[in-house]
């Protein structure tokens, strides 16, 4: 079963890159070849999951969505993380206790504070910025298809590079920020989603999406240690009133 991309982020797409992208494979149980999740079974530095490509374009904004399950018990989860050839920082989103982070260190960092609840149910969470435009510095975080966090004035006119390295999940450069649980369906866009009903499309996005600089089909070979590649179908069908 195919289905094309949601028409409010194809609108927000062709507005943005003037690019209409083709029909993309959606969750299903009859192709459940695209039913993937990755999970963390323990807390070692050791386990994670890099993209197999390389982010191939700088970004002046992007969205940032995946579902993740945190180990009850965890304080601290990295999300994504993407160092520069020495290993610093480019971009990081991560948990603390119940607080999100977006960090562009040295170029500064933002968080929301209370907005993702600490126990072990699957969350859709998503994270914008931009750094050009009318929205220079500006973007939010989202749970479960609610905003719970608008900032301003952060890393304005900045870019995230892009060079010859992959994007890892599930860890930072710091091992008290190793992840204990399991993630799917994280994708990377190069705009600002910024309407409710656009970032809810995304918690239906596909693991080959084409509308994405980096989609779930980029992350599912790449796991190193002990975490697992499994087929999922807990949250291929999920809505937001299911989950609250």
């Amino acid at each position: 079963m195919k289905r094309a991309i949601p028409g409010a982020v194809l609108i927000l797409l062709f507005a943005l890159t003037g690019t209409v992208h083709p029909a993309a494979v959606q969750r299903s149980t009859v192709e459940a070849d695209h039913n993937w999740k990755m999970v963390w079974p323990r807390v070692d530095v050791r386990d994670y999951v890099q993209s197999t490509v390389s982010l191939n374009r700088d970004l002046n904004a992007f969205t940032i969505s995946l579902w993740v399950k945190d180990t009850k018990g965890g304080t601290c989860s990295g999300y994504v993380y993407y160092p520069s050839s020495k290993g610093h920082f480019l971009l990081s989103f991560y948990r603390v206790q119940g607080n999100l982070y977006l960090n562009f260190t040295p170029k500064g960092y933002t968080y929301c504070s209370g907005c993702i609840s600490e126990d072990s149910s699957w969350k859709h969470v998503v994270v914008t910025w931009s750094g050009s435009g009318a929205s220079n510095g500006m973007g939010a975080f989202w749970v479960n298809g609610k905003k719970v966090h608008d900032f301003f004035n952060l890393a304005k006119d900045h870019v995230v590079p892009s060079y010859n390295g992959p994007v890892y999940l599930g860890r930072l450069n710091d091992k008290k920020y190793v992840f204990r649980g399991e993630m799917a369906y994280l994708n990377i866009y190069p705009v600002n989603i910024s309407a409710t009903e656009q970032v809810r499309e995304l918690s239906r996005a596909s693991t080959d999406d084409p509308a994405a600089v980096l989609s779930w089909a980029d992350f599912v070979q790449g796991a190193h240690g002990e975490v697992a590649l499994v087929q999922e179908f807990d949250i291929y069908t999920s809505s937001y009133i299911d989950l609250e």
